[in-house]
């Protein structure tokens, strides 16, 4: 995944003290990872989808 995107999206949480809604979007996206592995998908496109749902 594009680290400057990650580490702007993290930035932004953390800008408004969401430490944790950060871990928790965070964990989304591993787990969004390890789906779009099993079922052979954008791996990018589905880690940049979790960590942008709200």
């Amino acid at each position: 995944m594009n680290i400057e995107l990650y580490d702007k999206i993290k930035k932004l949480y953390l800008k408004y003290h969401k430490e944790k809604t950060w871990n928790h979007v965070n964990d989304v996206a591993k787990e969004a990872k390890k789906l779009a592995i099993q079922y052979h998908l954008n791996i990018e496109k589905c880690t940049i989808t979790a960590l942008n749902v709200r």
